[in-house]
Parts: structure tokens; sequence; C-alpha cells
């Protein structure tokens, strides 16, 4: 098969001799746009692993607005990242190839025979112009941008992981108090002996990491609470006086 006609050589022209246009705008843009997405996929993964998927909003309903329209606004943000990264994408493609262009347009119209063309050198060396713009300061202003950016949206992350999990920790430490409560009241029908030790015994222990009794007070310290604060229920002995007041130590 010959490939010298116009009709015959159309395929072999666009797969071959166009090789590079076409995979230049297919994986440059994609690249650029993967790198965009991925950085705020794993952002969103880890928000919704440690806030969402997780028993946190369970406990503490009151922040579950907040959570879900921080997780909006997130999503939101990935979509424009990543909607910007295309755009980023297909200009370095355009950066790239355009010189390329009036080169070979060029190139085309000396060979065949027409010197009327001339070609503007400074025009050519796009990616030079583009370097040359890009200065020292608008680098700056992008890292300062950047820095604010972060510096408000990682406080405000940190401070809801907080909030929920000292939700958490009050959830359970109420529980523990119920059942304090519960079983001094039986204590006082029954007569039987109520004693810390016999709350402890009683006491679904599931997400505590640490139970101990002595004195007529309960200390329990809850999974996941940073610097092992501690949540203390104080309850009386049988036939006393009976407190299930929740105070947390730091």
């Amino acid at each position: 098969m010959a490939f010298n006609s116009g009709s015959d050589n159309h395929w072999f022209y666009f797969l071959f001799k166009k090789r590079l246009p076409i995979s230049l705008y297919i994986i440059i843009p994609f690249v650029v746009t993967l790198i965009a997405f991925s950085s705020g996929f794993i952002a969103l993964v880890l928000f919704e692993y440690f806030l969402v998927d997780n028993d946190v909003l369970a406990l503490a309903p009151s922040i579950k607005s907040e959570v879900q329209g921080l997780l909006y606004w997130t999503k939101l943000e990935i979509l424009v990242f990543t909607f910007l990264g295309a755009l980023a994408g297909i200009g370095i493609v355009y950066a790239i190839l355009n010189p390329l262009r009036k080169i070979l347009m060029g190139a085309r119209q000396i060979a065949e025979g027409d010197f009327s063309s001339r070609l503007d050198i400074k025009e050519l060396d796009e990616l030079g112009i583009l370097g040359k713009g890009f200065t020292l300061i608008e680098l700056v202003m992008v890292i300062v941008i950047l820095g604010i950016l972060a510096a408000v949206a990682i406080p405000r992350f940190i401070d809801l992981q907080g909030s929920a999990r000292t939700s958490v920790a009050q959830g359970l430490t109420g529980a523990i108090a119920g059942q304090i409560t519960m079983l001094h009241a039986q204590s006082l029908i029954s007569g039987t002996t109520y004693t810390p030790t016999t709350v402890i015994g009683s006491i679904d222990t599931s997400g505590i990491d640490s139970i101990t009794a002595g004195a007529a007070v309960i200390s329990a310290t809850v999974d996941g609470i940073a610097f092992n604060w501690t949540y203390t229920v104080n309850g009386g002995a049988s036939g006393g006086a009976q407190s299930d007041q929740i105070a947390a130590q730091f």
C-alpha cells in the first residue's frame, strides 16, 4: 500500500507524523490533572477516615453539620483544583507546541521555495519568556497564598478532631457515671456492698483504654485522646453520699 497520496497516507500521517502533538495533548494534561486530583483526594480520604467514617459523628451529633459543611467545601476545592490542573496542562502543551508549529511551517515554506516569510525569533522561545516572567516575587506570592490556606485549614481540621474526640470521651465517661448511679441504687435496695471495683466489673469498657478504681474514685482514659487526657467519675461508697459528676482533668 502506497503512502504518496493524500487519501492513502491520511491515517499514517495522523498516527505517526502527529504522534508528538497527540501524545503531549493527552499525556501532559492527564498527568497534571491527576496530580492536582490525587493531592486533594488524599486529603479527602484522610478527612473522611478520621471524622466521617467512624463513630465520632454518632457520639457527637452537635458537630455533624459543621463536619458535613467542611467536607462539602473540601470536595468543591478538589474539583476546582482538578479543573485548574487540566487547564494548566493544556497551557503547558500549547507553550511547547506553538513554537514548534511556527518552525515547521517556516521550514515547509522554505522547502517549497517560498522565502518570503520570516520567523520572529523572540516569539519562538515562549518557554524562555514564560520562565523570565515567573519572577521570584510571584513565586513568593504563591508560597504565601499556600501558607495562608494551610494556616486556616490545618488548625480548623485539628480543632474539629479535638472537639470530636472530647465528645467521645465525655460520652463514654457519662456511661460510666450512669452505671455508678444504677449500681449505687441497687446497693441501697439489696444491701450489697458498693465499691468501685464492682462498678469496673459491670461496665462495658469498649473504647476505653484503661480504667482504675481507688478510694471511691473511678478514672477512665479513652482511646485516641491527645496527651492521655483522663476523665474522672466520682462515686461515693455504699450508704454514703453519691455523686456522678464528670470532671475533666488535664
